[in-house]
């Protein structure tokens, strides 16, 4: 698979079939009783990925990841990739979902790596905040249990 050549732009979706994964040509083909200028749009889109795939695959994945996602260069600022290593779910007694905690990172193309503690969707802790975390919970369920007796 050939990088997208961004000297001449497509003329629409099917100029760019030789850049496409037959998966995502299935997709598009589905597509295609629209005529109008979102095929072209999402097969360009398509071709990147797969363009940003081919330029970075060799590099390794993270030590530990569990789940590695696509390259990505949404911002124009160079690409990563979001992965997953370790992952825990703390039950709630209500039978509602459990709050999820995972260690998350991004890679650079270059194997540099940033990684976090991710609480649901809504926290991103440094390993210093995760410890700090820790042990206010810890402390909290201490009185908790005191004041409980």
């Amino acid at each position: 698979m050939e990088p997208m050549n961004t000297t001449t732009p497509a003329v629409n979706w099917r100029d760019l079939c030789d850049q496409l994964t037959p998966k995502q040509l299935t997709q598009i083909e589905q597509w295609d009783k629209d005529p109008s200028d979102e095929m072209r749009e999402f097969a360009e889109d398509f071709a990147r990925e797969n363009a940003l795939q081919a330029q970075h695959g060799d590099t390794p994945e993270p030590a530990g990841a569990a789940r590695v996602h696509m390259w990505r260069d949404d911002d124009g600022d160079g690409s990563t990739r979001y992965f997953t290593a370790s992952s825990w779910v703390i039950d709630r007694d209500d039978h509602q979902d459990g709050l999820e905690v995972d260690i998350s990172g991004l890679q650079t193309p270059d194997g540099r790596v940033r990684r976090w503690v991710a609480i649901g969707s809504e926290y991103e802790l440094t390993p210093r905040q995760a410890r700090q975390l820790s042990q206010v919970l810890a402390a909290a369920a201490d009185e908790m249990d005191a004041r409980s007796a």
